[in-house]
């Protein structure tokens, strides 16, 4: 994969008639993750999970030009440098209407999300009321765990899918489980 851009992986996902790709953990930029999306009419599930470099910002192209994407699932769990000011434009994006073909989208993290003063966010401000309004077939999840302890902070799911996108991030959070196991 090219350093900068992931070229090699962008014109390998242009090749594609129909596309799910999985990409956990992978040292993937904002800038090759906008241009995976961007390149390709393909593209119907990314799955970004634990890529540390990812702080959202490639999400503000996304939402502003993603209005011929057919991505219908994006998955962010776990990514540490992810930014509340990040999911917070993606959402006014889709409250104006922008990138229609999107359903769900996932946020959630063990770390909470990064505010604008550094600081962790376990309870992001998101229009959520007006999104659920202006866009009620889009269902946006985050579970953030509240400060040490076992709560979880639960943002929003609703949706046709939702149940069976639900099962795949339980079958996903099972593997960290064992993942963490497997490290002890």
């Amino acid at each position: 994969m090219g350093a900068s851009t992931g070229s090699h992986l962008t014109e390998l996902v242009t090749k594609f008639s129909s596309l799910t790709l999985t990409l956990i953990g992978f040292q993937l930029t904002n800038e090759m993750a906008r241009n995976l999306v961007g390149s390709s009419q393909k593209l119907k599930y990314l799955n970004l999970s634990r890529s540390p470099k990812i702080s959202g910002h490639f999400l503000r192209d996304l939402g502003n030009s993603g209005k011929g994407s057919p991505l219908k699932t994006l998955i962010m769990r776990k990514c540490v440098k992810l930014k509340e000011k990040e999911v917070l434009e993606l959402c006014n994006s889709l409250i104006k209407g922008n990138f229609k073909s999107i359903r769900h989208i996932d946020v959630s993290s063990n770390n909470g999300l990064v505010s604008d003063d550094g600081v962790r966010s376990y309870k992001p401000k998101f229009p959520l009321e007006k999104l659920k309004e202006e866009r009620p077939n889009v269902t946006l999840v985050g579970d953030f765990p509240l400060e040490r302890s076992g709560k979880r902070y639960h943002i929003w799911g609703e949706g046709d899918d939702y149940e069976e996108l639900r099962e795949i991030e339980m079958m996903e959070a099972n593997n960290d489980e064992d993942d963490d196991d497997d490290n002890d």
